[in-house]
């Protein structure tokens, strides 16, 4: 009999993490990070152990203690024996926001992953420019191994080490990924997994239909149906329409209304159109369709869009495997640049010290050029260092004294360049989600200083990526489930007013679709 459990999503907004499991096959269903349940136990100055993380997170509830499942270099460290074979036989990911692949990291790597072939991508892009603590989505470095030294001792082997991918026990695994497109199937055991496209704030975002030997599942993964794509997200509800149970996520469902995605592009070239000095903009780095309506908008006010080079690697990995979802955000659009912040020593533009010490330029010392470039450099990870040389690159000090032909994007986490920026007045358009608890209001606050310190007005302009309330009840008319499962909500009781079977899903608990 096909039974259906839940480990993360429960009352709450992501985490994910959903076990299928029938006579023949186990199958997971995301593997998703839990922000509320992490924030009870740790805080940005109280983090995980990295050695010990997988015992930590087993310990206070954020992982369950499943065998089979984990890295065997994890369980041997904390004294736990690791099975020879994996006990699931496949996990199936929705899309890359970290409430769906954050936990991935901890996974065994003979485990077979399969996702679209955009989500591919963008876990390579973020594994290749994060600095997380547990960031390691398409490959895996084995931890706790040793080395030979040239004195024929032994000596740990750091993750930094030169040698790490040479030492002759493959200490760097690649996982065992597979790509899925929009309609294609996959056999698991007893079990058939189609995978659909849907329309969510990142791209390659997809649901799944699994056909089991005795019942249908429908999982939406995160859905909206006012986005610039939503036709994927209808097309995921005819064919849903034969499942006999649905699990559907409900961030949204206090939400009777929320703008589209073409309302917000207006919205934003309105305030682009009325502010003659600076405009910064922030929106989630992989959210292309927003940054697809910020780069049109800023081409109509008569500016040019300047990214962060994190956003300009994913846009040159999609582009590379022809995954790009809008020609617009190509790299080779005059309209976008690509900001070098300064770092440590800074960009290039930055004055260096000769060892006569004389402050020059590096174009004012003939013959070391390259050395000192060489030295600039050094602060810049790798992925960073390709995008220095561009034509379209800029800096600060490139765009300083002319903020009113730009619109800068601005992470929350780079609030401080605007004091290389220095802008005079101007517009900061918010263009993300409100705060829905302390830890967000707190940050909120912050923004709001730095705004005011900078003379910078606030403009709010965002488009949910979750389905609201209205379209949530469209869905489910339209599939009308015989048993309905709602997870990635804090509204679980909301669904409860269908005339249906609605469970109330309970952590580890094994439910029959």
């Amino acid at each position: 009999m096909t039974q259906v459990s839940f480990f993360g999503g429960i009352e709450e907004i992501g985490g994910n993490i959903i076990l299928l499991e029938t006579e023949d096959s186990r199958i997971l269903f995301d593997f998703g990070k839990n922000f509320k349940q992490e924030s009870k136990f740790f805080s940005e100055f109280l983090n995980p152990r990295k050695s010990h993380g997988l015992e930590d997170f087993i310990e206070l509830g954020l992982l369950p203690d499943l065998d089979g499942v984990y890295r065997k270099d994890y369980l041997n460290h904390i004294g736990r024996e690791a099975q020879e074979e994996p006990s699931v036989d496949a996990i199936f990911i929705t899309h890359a926001h970290m409430d769906h692949i954050g936990y991935l990291h901890f996974l065994r790597g003979d485990i077979p992953v399969y996702c679209t072939h955009t989500t591919e991508v963008l876990m390579e892009s973020i594994q290749e420019s994060g600095n997380y603590t547990f960031s390691e989505f398409v490959d895996k470095k084995k931890e706790f191994h040793l080395r030979e030294k040239s004195n024929g001792g032994l000596t740990r082997l750091s993750r930094r080490d030169s040698n790490y991918d040479s030492v002759g026990r493959e200490p760097v695994v690649d996982r065992d990924i597979h790509t899925v497109e929009d309609g294609e199937s996959v056999e698991i055991g007893d079990v058939e997994v189609e995978c659909l496209r849907v329309n969510h704030s990142l791209p390659g975002a997809a649901g799944f239909l699994m056909d089991t030997p005795d019942s249908t599942l429908a999982y939406t993964g995160d859905v909206r149906l006012h986005g610039y794509k939503s036709e994927n997200t209808r097309n995921f509800i005819d064919e849903a329409t034969r499942a006999d149970a649905l699990i559907t996520e409900g961030t949204n469902v206090g939400k009777k209304h929320i703008p589209t995605e073409e309302e917000v592009e207006d919205e934003i070239e309105e305030f682009m159109n009325e502010e003659d000095d600076s405009i910064f903009i922030n929106f989630p780095p992989l959210d292309l369709e927003r940054l697809r309506s910020a780069v049109l908008a800023a081409e109509e006010a008569g500016r040019k869009m300047v990214i962060r080079t994190k956003q300009a690697l994913l846009l040159k990995k999609l582009e590379e495997k022809s995954l790009l979802p809008f020609p617009e955000l190509s790299l080779s659009n005059e309209g976008i640049q690509i900001l070098m912040p300064q770092k440590g020593w800074g960009t290039l533009m930055h004055e260096m010290k000769t060892p006569e010490g004389e402050w020059k330029s590096i174009d004012g010392i003939d013959g070391e050029e390259k050395d000192l470039e060489k030295i600039s450099k050094r602060d810049y990870h790798k992925w960073e260092k390709q995008f220095m040389d561009r034509d379209d690159s800029v800096t600060p000090k490139d765009i300083r004294g002319e903020l009113g032909s730009y619109v800068v994007y601005m992470d929350y986490y780079r609030l401080k360049d605007l004091i290389d920026f220095d802008p005079e007045g101007g517009s900061f358009i918010w263009s993300r989600t409100e705060p829905f608890n302390a830890s967000m209001e707190l940050d909120q606050k912050r923004v709001q200083n730095w705004l005011e310190h900078f003379n910078l007005d606030m403009r709010k302009a965002h488009a949910s990526g979750h389905i609201s309330q209205p379209e949530i009840r469209e869905m489910i008319e339209s599939i009308d489930p015989e048993k309905l499962f709602a997870i990635h909500t804090e509204e679980p009781e909301w669904f409860r007013r269908f005339a249906l079977d609605t469970p109330e899903v309970e952590y580890g608990k094994s439910y029959s679709p």
